[in-house]
């Protein structure tokens, strides 16, 4: 790393990227590091194929308990919170027949957005949906066709919708 920084002063260099919320391993990770990371992350799903609809939409609050204990494990392991981003994120990271269903995804997404919305005072600075395109099961923004999905299609309206 200090190579890297030497190199690229500008650059900010993000650390861990955890397949999935751990505060724990976060809180080691950043006390151990050297140096610090500019960024943390992990990948955010809540739920799947075999998890009711009523779930996945109840678990989207999850996030910001998950952000919460995050910044806490931060704090106590060296005393200040970091930037975090979501570099991965969707309702489910398996395929999942209700990505191609609009009536379940499209609120799921509206709901989905405006709580990443709602955590960016706590820290948060980029969420990356899987995936944008080139993956099967609907969950891809764009298909093949170069035509929006039924999720691409929420998601446009959620984030005009978010101004």
């Amino acid at each position: 790393m200090p190579i890297l920084r030497w190199l690229h002063p500008t650059y900010q260099f993000i650390g861990p990227v955890n397949f999935e919320y751990n505060p724990a391993y976060v809180g080691y990770f950043v006390a151990h590091a050297r140096p610090v990371p500019d960024v943390v992350s992990w990948h955010e799903y809540v739920c799947t194929p075999a998890q009711s609809t009523a779930y996945c939409m109840a678990h989207i609050a999850n996030w910001g308990t998950h952000v919460t204990y995050t910044n806490f494990a931060e704090a106590v392991a060296i005393g200040r919170t970091l930037p975090f981003m979501f570099t991965e994120w969707n309702m489910d990271p398996q395929e999942d027949p209700r990505y191609l269903e609009p009536t379940v995804i499209g609120p799921w997404v509206t709901a989905a957005v405006q709580e990443l919305e709602k955590l960016v005072p706590q820290g948060l600075v980029g969420a990356q949906l899987y995936a944008a395109d080139s993956h099967g099961g609907g969950f891809q923004l764009v298909d093949s066709s170069n035509q929006l999905t039924p999720e691409g299609v929420a998601f446009a309206a959620a984030i005009s919708a978010s101004g």
